[in-house]
């Protein structure tokens, strides 16, 4: 099953040191992250498309999505923020980090 994008971006840069077996806390802590980020960002681009099409949707992911990102950091104290290999937005270009967690995850999904 591949994961929705969202949730893999959200995964990648959720905690600060991401890399750990599957009994690290830390990945537990990050996987609850992505998949709060996905359902809030997830309803909020349905709803947008519903009310205003792809245009108001773009709003969603240039406003609101940063803005949800920063409030998971702030509740949970760990980085949450939307990256990709493949980038729109220059200013979200990974980390050392991210991009190699990121390579990981091309690669696993390949």
């Amino acid at each position: 099953m591949r994961m929705p994008a969202t949730a893999l971006l959200a995964l990648a840069c959720a905690a600060p040191a991401f890399a750990g077996g599957a009994q690290d806390p830390r990945l537990a802590a990050s996987r609850d992250l992505a998949l709060r980020f996905q359902q809030e960002l997830g309803g909020r681009l349905t709803a947008a498309m519903n009310a205003g099409g792809p245009a108001r949707a773009i709003e969603v992911c240039q406003q609101d999505a940063p803005a949800i990102a920063a409030r998971l950091s702030a509740q949970s104290g760990a980085r949450v923020s939307r990256t990709a290999l493949r980038l729109r937005n220059p200013a979200n270009v990974p980390d050392r980090q991210a991009r190699e967690v990121l390579e990981d995850f091309r690669h696993a999904l390949a």
